[in-house]
């Protein structure tokens, strides 16, 4: 298990340089390891090299091994043995001898001696410090010795050869096409000192975009580590560290994934889950990316429903699994979460859907509605402008009228439109005058009142004035009495000679009195037409309106919600769904001659029945308006907009990507059971492990699947394995180069479903799993 990066240092010198770099070598010895491995531990180193140049002591590897595994101040140290060859892969006119180290696995006495010996034969040995091997010599050298190697190539400065200038040991010195070594896999990584040159490095590497490059102290004077010796100025301070066990196997992953081993930016996530106790075993997890796998029934699911506590699913599908094992968590106290559950997103439009949940579109329809709504108005108040004149003209047509003279007898018709008459409004003032009048009389006839002559001369002056009052108004109220009278009296008169003058009309004169009507009624209905034929009535355009369409980017996808009248809809499409056959355009429309011919040209439905012409007419539009902004919603990539959702596992493969960015930062833990159900290994590849090596450095990651491709592309940083032994569940679990009570990569080989290609496709430029 690694939870943490580790400081390494793969460039350090010995006196069994001594041939080669004189004396500031000379205190470098194994009887000064401890000054060495002290130094090491201050700047918190915990992987290191010895590589002498041309040589191999394996009496200081001895002792080196022999002091950490007995002192305990050293349990954290860890070392891989190596050496610094001289040597020239190319041969051509300006190659120099450059510098590569090459490190074995190796890690016993007798591996030691024998690596020592190999170097010394007579076959392999170089005695002058100029010597330097060929690429054949080291193939052949590393071949006798036998064991796995790591070859990394010193570049002090840029790849390119020509004008490079600096330090002649670089890999560029003696080859022409650096990047070729580089990308056969035959150079495992660069090492580098300045980070001026770690720039330029990248830039020159950028197309290969995973390549490892390290740095490294180059220290010869153990006293003054991480100098190079006491009379140096440069200090190494930036040393590499690596996500992997300090091993050989462990660097090898390091170098072979330098996205998720090499210099990752540690983790500021401190609301994680430790470990796991099952059954009385502590599984420890890492803050960063763990797996969960084993064969069906092994309690993979039931570990993220215990997590989560979906008590449900406990209780149905997992009783017996925790009837027989014991489960707990070691973790922070209010760890928020966010899980996918196992076929969650079977469902195409469950997925799709889930994700428009999370987006908040401004469906602004207000100008097609407004334009639509003026439209029909004005087409009905055309309509309704030439069927008026079709029903003036009917008119005219239909009435039938006939002169006739004037009559020289006549009777004169008396008006009685007199002035009506009125209750006399003075009545009521006149009554409330003589009831102050009385209130006053009661007043001065009151002896005490008397005694106060103040107030009795008031009242009297006031009685005096009020008594002036009554006699104005009961002289208007006498007018207005006699007026009355008057006029009851002519009414009555007139009524009798208009009876008397009704009796004596003739036939001829009412004849003259219809005649009279309708003539008044057609020259009404001609001027009516002549009225609205002097309007001009256009036809009105159909409107133009902008598409409608939503659109909001978000966590690397375009959501876009899309109305019906975005598709560019036609005077034709509203006739349509208004209008039966014979009414398909304004025309038409125009030309029906009644208000029935109206009625029959408008489509019906059940709710039609009862209502009125213009009643179906406008329920029609008002239908037409609510299809046209109905909404369909689509999903496209930012990158290159293509659509997303046509199948099940685009709809999946979105979602997962979604879900992951949307709660990435809410969330102090994410969980995924089995992606790989609706995913193909492709976009697995391609997208979703992409993104979760993004994201693994900020929150722990569960995630638990049978696929081998998530577990080796991704690079996890701990497989937990589980195997249910009638009813009991075990485990077993490791970083993938683990390599002790069990091999993890065996156990991926041996229990997932294309494990071997899976891990041969991971560590092809190593060729590691041999069998």
């Amino acid at each position: 298990m690694i939870n943490e990066s580790i400081k390494i240092d793969l460039h350090i010198h010995s006196f069994k340089s001594f041939y080669k770099d004189g004396k500031i070598v000379k205190e470098s010895t194994k009887e000064n390891l401890d000054v060495l491995l002290t130094k090491l531990i201050e700047h918190e180193i915990k992987l290191f090299s010895i590589t002498d140049h041309n040589r191999f002591d394996s009496d200081l590897y001895i002792e080196l091994k022999n002091k950490i595994n007995k002192d305990e101040k050293y349990k954290n140290l860890n070392f891989i043995p190596g050496i610094e060859f001289n040597l020239k892969l190319e041969e051509f006119d300006e190659s120099k001898a450059g510098q590569i180290n090459i490190y074995f696995n190796a890690s016993s006495e007798e591996e030691f001696i024998h690596i020592e010996n190999i170097i010394n034969s007579d076959e392999f040995f170089k005695e002058n410090k100029v010597d330097f091997f060929s690429k054949e010599e080291i193939e052949k050298l590393i071949y006798k010795i036998g064991f796995d190697v790591i070859l990394i190539a010193s570049q002090t400065k840029g790849l390119h050869f020509e004008g490079n200038g600096g330090k002649v040991s670089a890999l560029s010195d003696h080859t022409k096409d650096s990047k070729k070594w580089i990308q056969s896999g035959y150079i495992s990584a660069l090492e580098f000192q300045k980070p001026r040159v770690e720039g330029i490095l990248k830039n020159n590497l950028r197309d290969l975009n995973n390549f490892a490059l390290i740095t490294f102290s180059d220290c010869h004077e153990w006293a003054v580590y991480p100098k190079h010796d006491s009379s140096s100025k440069l200090t190494q301070k930036n040393f590499t560290k690596i996500k992997s066990l300090p091993t050989f196997k462990g660097l090898m992953y390091a170098f072979s994934s330098p996205k998720t081993r090499i210099n990752r930016i540690e983790s500021s996530n401190t609301n994680w889950i430790r470990e796991i106790k099952l059954n009385d075993k502590i599984i420890k997890l890492d803050r960063s990316i763990n797996v969960i796998t084993g064969n069906n029934g092994s309690g993979k699911t039931a570990i993220l429903s215990k997590i989560i506590n979906d008590t449900n699913k406990l209780k149905n599908e997992y009783s017996t699994i925790f009837l027989n094992n014991s489960l707990e968590f070691n973790g922070e106290n209010s760890i928020s979460f966010k899980i996918i559950k196992q076929n969650e997103i079977i469902d195409k439009k469950f997925a799709l859907s889930n994700l428009f949940e999370n987006i908040e579109h401004d469906k602004d329809d207000s100008e097609f509605k407004h334009k639509m709504e003026t439209y029909t108005n004005r087409i009905n108040n055309n309509f309704r402008h030439f069927l008026s004149i079709k029903e003036s003209l009917n008119k005219i047509y239909s009435t039938e009228i006939e002169f006739v003279e004037k009559n020289d007898h006549y009777f004169i018709q008396c008006s009685n439109d007199l002035e009506n008459i009125e209750e006399n409004k003075y009545n009521k003032i006149v009554k409330n005058i003589n009831k102050i009048i009385q209130g006053y009389n009661g007043l001065i006839e009151d002896l005490t009142f008397k005694a106060d002559k103040t107030s009795y001369n008031l009242i009297v002056k006031n009685n005096e004035n009020i008594l002036l009052i009554l006699e104005k108004y009961n002289n208007l109220k006498n007018e207005l009495d006699q007026k009355n009278k008057i006029i009851n009296k002519i009414i009555s008169i007139f009524n009798r000679i208009n009876s008397n003058n009704s009796n004596k009309s003739s036939s001829a004169e009412q004849n003259r009195k219809n005649y009279e009507t309708k003539k008044q009624e057609l020259i009404s209905e001609f001027k009516k037409i002549i009225k609205l034929k002097s309007k001009e009535i256009k036809v009105e355009e159909f409107p133009i309106f902008s598409n409608g369409i939503s659109e909001i980017k978000k966590n690397g996808f375009i959501f876009k919600s899309i109305p019906k009248y975005s598709k560019n809809i036609s005077e034709n499409d509203f006739y349509s769904v208004v209008f039966n056959k014979e009414v398909s355009n304004q025309d038409e429309l125009y030309k029906l001659k009644s208000n029935q011919d109206f009625f029959n040209s408008l489509k019906k439905t059940s709710n039609s029945h009862g209502l009125r012409a213009d009643e179906i007419f406008k329920k029609n539009c008002e239908n037409f308006i609510s299809k046209q902004i109905e909404r369909s919603e689509i999903i496209l990539e930012t990158d290159n907009e293509n659509l997303i959702g046509s199948t099940p596992g685009q709809a999946a493969n979105a979602f997962i990507k979604f879900f992951l960015q949307e709660n990435i930062s809410n969330n102090d833990i994410i969980l995924i059971d089995q992606p790989e159900d609706n995913i193909s290994n492709l976009n697995i590849s391609l997208d979703i492990i992409a993104l979760i090596n993004s994201m693994r450095d900020e929150k722990q990651f569960i995630i638990v699947t049978h696929n081998p491709i998530i577990v080796t592309n991704l690079d996890i940083d701990n497989l937990v394995f589980l195997e249910n032994n009638n009813g009991q569940i075990s485990s077993k679990n490791g970083c993938l180069e683990y390599d002790g009570e069990w091999n993890i990569i065996k156990i991926v080989i041996d229990n997932m479903e294309g494990g071997l290609e899976a891990v041969k496709n991971r560590m092809d430029i190593y060729k590691y799993e041999k069998n």
